[in-house]
């Protein structure tokens, strides 16, 4: 089973949409703590080394071809579920909230932390894995070509400075921090959605039936709320 064409398109979306909800998070709680000097290296090296044991994980024998697949898009749909508390972890950098945290909360604080240290060490964790499975599906003996693992690479580090590109210039001058982070879950839902569909047209494996329900579902939710969220922290703002 030669790496698909749509698993390589997917690889890039999967790059760009993993680096912004982990630039996305590290900024919100850079601005919670009013200290990014210190937050954003250590949320870095958190999430590098989360990504190299992710890389580790799946290392693994999975199963042949067939199971290398299902576990890139096992962990993409994952990243997916984790990157939306993410998302919404980016609104508590809203002027409001911040205010509430440090002023009448200041016990909250300790809570959030250790909460944002689990989800980039998730965070991490899953796109490690799904990068090295990846790799893993391009090198196979079924696969030798070299170019197939250079085009691993391109992809991987393409997608990831592109997505962050577009969205410096794109989408988050027209819709903002967390519409624009909203509107790249979407779209890296998308086409996971198609990867999985279309790399098992026929019997698909449950776990991943079940992930693609609740990324989906999770996405739509995401979607609808995010307009009274945004309006209602504008008001509390006075914005």
């Amino acid at each position: 089973m030669p790496p698909h064409k749509h698993l390589t398109f997917l690889n890039s979306c999967a790059a760009g949409h993993g680096a912004l909800t982990y630039i996305a998070l590290a900024t919100a709680f850079s601005y919670i703590f009013s200290d990014p000097v210190f937050v954003f290296p250590f949320f870095t090296g958190l999430y590098l080394a989360a990504w190299g044991l992710g890389t580790l994980r799946a290392e693994k024998p999975a199963g042949g071809p067939e199971g290398t697949v299902t576990l890139i898009l096992f962990n993409s749909f994952a990243g997916i579920l984790l990157a939306t508390p993410g998302i919404w972890a980016a609104l508590l950098a809203n002027e409001t909230l911040r205010y509430l945290l440090r002023t009448r909360h200041q016990d909250l604080l300790f809570l959030i932390l250790p909460a944002g240290i689990i989800l980039t060490v998730c965070l991490g964790g899953v796109f490690g894995a799904r990068q090295a499975a990846f790799s893993r599906l391009t090198n196979s003996k079924k696969n030798p070509e070299a170019s197939l693992h250079a085009t691993f690479w391109e992809s991987d580090h393409f997608g990831a400075s592109a997505g962050i590109m577009i969205f410096a210039f794109i989408f988050n001058p027209l819709w903002g921090l967390i519409r624009g982070i909203l509107l790249s879950q979407a779209i890296a839902l998308g086409v996971t959605d198609i990867a999985f569909l279309r790399s098992f047209p026929k019997k698909q494996p449950f776990v991943l039936k079940i992930l693609f329900l609740l990324a989906n579902l999770c996405v739509l939710a995401s979607l609808g709320a995010q307009n009274f969220m945004i309006t209602g922290l504008d008001a509390m703002s006075g914005f």
